[in-house]
């Protein structure tokens, strides 16, 4: 059984390679400049430590409203051991989800999946285009890098909520945010998991494994708004507009792109880093109104 297991995740891990065989020779574009190019933070190991007090483009001189030093530490681990060359970036993502679809697959077993159903939507995800952003782009690093910790948080947790292995899940939910804001999503995941695995899911005494979540997610934007806030503008917009001083206009029409967001998953196309989108000024409209029901 275990041959079984191995030849899956040996399948799992060709296909991802296999999926992203084109991007080798692909060049430095856009923010790899910042973060790549010119850091020289990834020159050495004796900067170590002088990541963790800078903004994500400390290395280059510049400071910018992201704190991701865990990006620029595998930035620096892959320069130090692959070279400088484009390839060792793109060994970097693309080994990394070959291993978030390992990782996904053993969560579904550990789910109490059986070893097909486990493995079809972790293959599928594994080669999903939706991922070509994250995975081509150099510098889209974060989102893979963030999800490694947070499978496995996810995996040591579900094999029992003990205090051990909750403090081990702190500890990788940190290194999750210290990849990429977006993962301070992850207390409303463990609740998530919670519901669906523990048979008293009505009982409010099943979600309290997932406080301490919470007080670190919340200690989190108190350290983000103030020693952790390198650029004094929390809200990273850098441009005066109506879209920027409103945040009611910010959330219709993050509403309106969840429709076309969604779409995207069956029908993958036109997969590109910056894409114009229109502000939507009011929630009566029909996207908008698609997002709020999704």
């Amino acid at each position: 059984m275990k041959r079984i297991t191995l030849l899956l995740l040996a399948v799992m891990i060709a296909a991802v390679f296999l999926s992203y065989g084109n991007v080798w020779s692909f060049a430095f574009v856009y923010d790899d400049e910042f973060l790549i190019v010119k850091n020289t933070y990834l020159r050495s190991f004796a900067t170590f430590f002088e990541v963790f007090g800078r903004s994500s483009t400390g290395g280059a001189g510049f400071t910018d409203s992201f704190y991701r030093p865990l990006q620029v530490v595998a930035y620096l681990f892959a320069e130090q051991i692959f070279g400088s060359a484009p390839r060792s970036f793109h060994l970097l993502n693309v080994g990394l989800h070959a291993a978030n679809a390992c990782l996904f697959f053993a969560l579904g077993r550990r789910l109490g999946l059986a070893r097909w159903a486990a493995f079809l939507p972790a293959i599928l995800w594994a080669v999903h285009p939706i991922h070509t952003e994250a995975i081509t782009y150099k510098s889209g690093t974060a989102d893979p890098l963030s999800a490694f910790w947070i499978l496995i948080a996810l995996l040591i947790m579900t094999a029992g909520w003990t205090l051990p292995r909750i403090a081990v899940g702190l500890v990788l939910f940190g290194f999750a945010m210290l990849s990429k804001e977006a993962a301070i999503v992850f207390p409303g995941l463990v609740m998530t998991i919670l519901f669906l695995t523990r048979e008293e899911r009505w009982n409010w005494k099943t979600y309290l494994p997932s406080v301490p979540f919470w007080l670190v997610a919340f200690g989190y934007l108190g350290l983000r708004a103030t020693v952790l806030n390198f650029d004094s503008d929390f809200t990273m917009y850098k441009f005066d507009s109506e879209y920027a001083q409103d945040v009611s206009l910010r959330l219709f029409t993050f509403l309106a792109t969840l429709p076309d967001y969604i779409s995207l998953f069956f029908w993958p196309h036109d997969l590109h880093i910056d894409r114009d989108y229109p502000v939507s000024r009011t929630l009566f409209e029909l996207k908008p109104l698609l997002g709020l029901a999704l």
